[in-house]
């Protein structure tokens, strides 16, 4: 699986700089010879500032781009506030216990990851899909993963497959805390074709 090897690489970018900071975007695709590795500091669109980390790994790229986000901050629009008709193929919600575990395996130093009123980490929110995908025969090899809105502590989040390629996550009230695009074929796409 691919996202504990993400895990163990952005836990070396970790500097209090980044506390308060949420991953909004994790992507990996094939790299190129002129990719570069680092984190650097940007400004993104209504004056937010941001950090992108890349990382480089075998012929893979990871980027991620956090930011601190404002009231009433979204990654991406939402195009449709209403459940999809069909089940869910999963229910996930986090305990303290599970991140606080977390938390300690992978070094994260958020604070806004810790507390009675503690937001589950994203990395831990991919982490958890890709088992369940990969439980059901879907290989995350190239991704782009978006993180819409939080997601707090008990909270359940209802795992959709939108199409071969597209999943989302969603709250109780329809809302999507995440899209997940893959890339790529794999046993389970291409079976649908």
């Amino acid at each position: 699986m691919l996202l504990p090897r993400l895990i163990a690489l952005l836990k070396a970018d970790q500097t209090p700089e980044l506390d308060g900071f949420f991953i909004v975007k994790l992507q990996v695709s094939r790299h190129s010879a002129q990719s570069v590795a680092g984190m650097h500091w940007r400004r993104f669109p209504g004056g937010l500032r941001g950090a992108v980390i890349t990382h480089t790994f075998g012929d893979r790229l990871l980027r991620a781009v956090l930011l601190r986000p404002q009231a009433g901050f979204s990654a991406k629009t939402e195009s449709s506030e209403t459940m999809p008709i069909d089940l869910p193929v999963a229910i996930i919600r986090f305990s303290a216990a599970q991140v606080e575990n977390f938390i300690q395996e992978s070094g994260d130093e958020n604070p806004n990851h810790r507390g009675e009123s503690a937001v589950v980490p994203g990395l831990l929110m991919a982490r958890t899909v890709e088992e369940i995908l990969t439980e059901n025969g879907q290989i995350l090899d190239e991704f782009e993963f978006y993180f819409i809105e939080t997601t707090s502590l008990g909270q359940p989040v209802f795992l959709f497959r939108e199409n071969k390629s597209r999943w989302a996550g969603r709250n109780e009230a329809g809302r999507r805390v995440f899209e997940l695009s893959i890339s790529g074929e794999s046993p389970a796409s291409a079976a649908d074709a």
